[in-house]
């Protein structure tokens, strides 16, 4: 939680530079930048409680606590979308911020809900116990795995923005379509998060206690629940993605260009479901180096040369889905591979004699 609320600190202090280097490497219109610099002057300043959140969701998500992120995540929303109608809109005498006033109702909500008061009350015998805060021998093992899992995400984070960047050049409706696609896309993370944290928990409680047959079968049911969710995603995308689209904005031309990717969508969200799973079984079996490697192998060796291909070819918006959904596949098929080794179970420390049948069926 120190750590993390000095990096929002820090942050804010860099704001400046980190928003003209980031507008700038994404190449907006005019318009957006003005507005996106003004958005994220004041979104910044809530990064420490954005940070520190994180650090509390995963604590509770170790402890198998899955009520208090549900707790803090409902007051997050809540407290968001009340600032949202009053300060966006100008509502019960507030000034009408607009953009702005969407920023501010979001500091105001990470602020209220870090959930700190909450860690400090249930937890506070374990906090403040003899020697909590001195670095243990096991600091280095910590130190290593997020700096495994920071190298992990900003692959991820790459191709994101790299993918935002493609879709800024193609002009204002693909950019307003690619917003709404993206929304579309985050609702297979969202539900299918709850199987992947679950999964986290689960296998690196049965690791840490030598049930590995347990921590395989529990990864199995996971699996099975990521790819039918998914599954039903991808049909819910393939006969309603222009009423969704159409829910989102009422702009006629950014809902045609979203219904134009209804069957690309629809057909690569059951092995994104699966891939969420897989990215979970692996963190919760500390298997955090090769989650690294897989990575940036797909960041780098699939998506980078798809997208540059499809700029090349002027596809448009949907050569940039194609690259997204090629950087999806390669990550479950290297994924994949790891889980139907059984490495993975390794990463945390198998026993010697255990007899673990590493050639299991199924998933």
């Amino acid at each position: 939680m120190l750590a993390a609320f000095v990096i929002g600190l820090l942050l804010i202090l860099l704001s400046s530079m980190i928003a003209e280097v980031g507008f700038d490497a994404a190449n907006p219109s005019a318009e957006v930048r003005t507005w996106g610099m003004r958005y994220l002057k004041i979104r910044i300043v809530g990064a420490p409680f954005v940070l520190v959140a994180y650090v509390l969701v995963g604590f509770f998500r170790g402890c198998a606590d899955a009520l208090s992120p549900l707790w803090i995540t409902l007051l997050i929303n809540l407290v968001n979308l009340v600032g949202d109608v009053v300060l966006i809109h100008g509502v019960w005498g507030a000034p009408r911020l607009g953009v702005e006033g969407a920023a501010w109702a979001s500091v105001l909500a990470r602020g209220h809900a870090s959930g700190g008061g909450y860690l400090l009350t249930r937890y506070r015998s374990y906090i403040w116990c003899e020697g909590a805060l001195k670095l243990e021998s096991r600091a280095q093992r910590l130190i290593a795995t997020n700096l495994h899992l920071f190298g992990r995400t900003a692959c991820l984070l790459f191709t994101q923005f790299f993918l935002l960047r493609t879709v800024s050049g193609l002009g204002e409706v693909s950019l307003a379509a690619h917003a709404v696609l993206w929304q579309v896309w985050s609702l297979v993370s969202y539900g299918v998060d709850g199987f992947a944290h679950g999964v986290e928990t689960l296998v690196g409680n049965a690791l840490g206690t030598g049930d590995h047959t347990g921590a395989i079968a529990t990864a199995r049911r996971c699996m099975k629940w990521g790819g039918a969710l998914g599954a039903g995603c991808g049909l819910m995308f393939l006969v309603g993605l222009p009423q969704i689209g159409a829910l989102l904005t009422d702009h006629v031309e950014v809902v045609a260009r979203v219904a134009q990717m209804a069957t690309l969508l629809s057909l690569t969200q059951p092995f994104n479901g699966l891939v969420y799973i897989l990215d979970g079984i692996l963190m919760g079996a500390n298997d955090v180096a090769y989650l690294f490697l897989a990575m940036a192998i797909v960041a780098f060796g699939i998506f980078l040369p798809a997208v540059l291909g499809t700029m090349w070819m002027s596809l448009g918006l949907w050569g940039a889905w194609v690259a997204y959904s090629a950087l999806m596949l390669g990550r479950f098929a290297l994924l994949y591979g790891r889980f139907r080794g059984r490495k993975w179970v390794r990463s945390i420390g198998l026993p010697h004699g255990t007899g673990l049948d590493t050639t299991a069926g199924g998933f």
